[in-house]
């Protein structure tokens, strides 16, 4: 396969039409030469940043789910796992980092932000739950 193609299974753009929403991501990461600023050899490998939102997002998540008593950390995660992927997909589009991470960037970015929302919801849930008890327990006595 010719780096300078599209992806296999992307339409491309016909001859002679040019999108500026069209990325390709074997040419911007073959753009610059070996060493110059901004550049980088590509090794095929998804960089620590991906990964990094990638294992963020899914403990986030997890830690809102299934702790929400830890639901700190979760959100702390979740934020992390937000950021990183969002600075990740912007460094892979810029062709300053290996395109072979964009799935966990983008995946990490997403569930990043699944993460926030979510523990958002069950910290609400629980603030009104204790706000009906300690109501209740007040009117009782």
């Amino acid at each position: 396969m010719d780096p300078a193609d599209p992806l296999p299974g992307s339409p491309g753009l016909p001859d002679g039409e040019e999108s500026g929403k069209h990325v390709n991501y074997w040419e911007a990461a073959s753009a610059g030469a070996p060493g110059a600023a901004g550049s980088f050899a590509p090794t095929g490998a998804p960089s620590g940043k991906a990964t990094a939102a990638l294992v963020c997002g899914i403990a986030g998540l997890c830690m809102g789910v299934c702790c929400c008593g830890m639901g700190i950390f979760g959100i702390g995660a979740s934020i992390v796992a937000a950021v990183l992927g969002s600075q990740e997909v912007k460094d892979i589009e810029a062709g300053r980092s290996d395109p072979a991470g964009i799935g966990q960037a983008r995946t990490g970015r997403a569930l990043g932000i699944a993460g926030i929302v979510l523990n958002a919801v069950i910290w609400a849930g629980l603030a009104l739950y204790y706000a009906i008890v300690i109501v209740v327990a007040i009117a009782a006595s």
